[in-house]
């Protein structure tokens, strides 16, 4: 049950951040004037999975990324494993941009940082 929910939140995900891409990018068509993106309460330091939620809430994509210098991809399925480090508004994609890490590891000092050893305990 948890993994359809997961799923099909990612799906939704997906499909409203292509959605607005396409919006963006048709050929010939005017500069559209950008919404105002609804303000959120900054995730830092949630769970992606509560980040996701409350964004998806607001009716807005997401686009979670990997905070460090490491470059590992993203398992949305698994997003209650993985802590929000930094959050970025993308207003063209009506969208917040996620920095993650694994829960087990520490944020680094900014975007693209060192990646870390596990937390101490």
């Amino acid at each position: 049950m948890k993994a359809r929910h997961l799923a099909r939140l990612g799906g939704l995900i997906m499909t409203s951040l292509l959605l607005a891409a396409c919006n963006q990018h048709e050929a010939g068509a005017k500069k559209e004037s950008h919404r105002r993106l609804p303000k959120i309460e900054s995730a830092v330091g949630k769970t992606l999975k509560q980040g996701i939620d409350e964004a998806v809430d607001a009716g807005l994509g997401v686009s979670p990324v990997d905070a460090t210098d490491q470059h590992r991809s993203i398992d949305v399925e698994s997003a209650e494993r993985y802590t929000i480090c930094f959050q970025q508004s993308v207003p063209e994609m009506q969208a917040v941009k996620f920095y993650v890490v694994p829960t087990s590891t520490r944020c680094p000092h900014s975007i693209g940082g060192k990646g870390s050893a596990s937390r101490i305990r």
